[in-house]
């Protein structure tokens, strides 16, 4: 019987995140400490009452990222700063890029803002810090690596 016998390996250790040329270090645990989400779906298809098909492709290429961080990660201290003087009318996009270098997969985007600050709690235990950012014009891309 043959099949895949190929044995893979996927380790967090490959992937590298920037925020303003900045890394993304202190994250919170789990496996969502970054996530990027389309903002809407890639296309909308619509069968009339007589069966003809139509697909609308949409032109939004925004997404929005959620960064889970530990309370004392400089990104979070970073994005603190950068939502105070948002809050004072200052608006300065930030860069952002994420890559798996495992397997390639990735994207960037140099036109993000923040939408949410993370919400902060105080207690006998640290908790996350999820902040939420909206990038404009991301671009997924796939990268070879050797």
């Amino acid at each position: 019987m043959a099949g895949n016998t190929n044995l893979t390996m996927y380790s967090f250790l490959n992937v590298q995140a920037t925020l303003n040329g900045n890394p993304v270090t202190g994250l919170w645990e789990g496996d969502d400490t970054i996530e990027i989400e389309e903002r809407s779906a890639v296309s909308n298809p619509l069968v009339g009452a007589d069966g003809a098909a139509i697909v609308s492709v949409t032109a939004d290429q925004s997404v929005m990222i959620r960064l889970r961080l530990q309370p004392n990660s400089p990104i979070h201290t970073y994005l603190d700063r950068k939502y105070r003087a948002l809050k004072t009318g200052q608006l300065d996009p930030m860069t952002f890029s994420v890559r798996d270098t495992g397997n390639g997969e990735g994207g960037s985007s140099s036109q993000v803002v923040i939408t949410a600050m993370a919400t902060k709690n105080f207690g006998v235990d640290a908790d996350v810090r999820e902040w939420e950012l909206f990038a404009q014009g991301w671009l997924w891309d796939s990268r070879e690596y050797a």
